[in-house]
């Protein structure tokens, strides 16, 4: 599937508690998805993502992409995820996409593989 049949973007904040991943959808405060291994909690983000956007007026749908949302100051327990749809809003052809900083993105890619392995962070990454 190519970028021009994903024209809609929406980036999320994933944070990794004891139990579960919340996932918060910065472009829609207030909706939310969970599950408790990251493969589930992100299954579920695209089925309440579609499950919202389909609400939506195709003007409301294109408004959303105009005015992105702040990026949010992340913890040792986050990390950003952006999720591409399709113009059909389907999610079982949403796609996720890790998003990192172009200082350190080694340091963001050792700190979201632990959170997804459940491995225990220590409080220095680059070392």
């Amino acid at each position: 599937m190519n970028h021009a049949t994903l024209p809609f973007h929406f980036q999320t904040l994933i944070t990794k508690t004891e139990t579960r991943f919340e996932i918060q959808f910065l472009d829609f405060p207030g909706l939310t998805a969970e599950g408790e291994i990251y493969l589930e909690a992100q299954y579920y983000a695209y089925r309440v993502l579609g499950s919202y956007l389909r609400q939506l007026t195709p003007e409301a749908l294109t408004a959303s992409q105009e005015h992105p949302a702040p990026t949010p100051h992340l913890t040792n327990q986050d990390f950003l995820v952006t999720i591409q749809v399709p113009t059909d809003l389907d999610p079982h052809q949403m796609q996720a996409h890790f998003d990192l900083p172009q200082t350190a993105p080694q340091a963001e890619i050792t700190k979201i593989k632990r959170l997804i392995d459940d491995a225990p962070l220590t409080e220095d990454l680059h070392a």
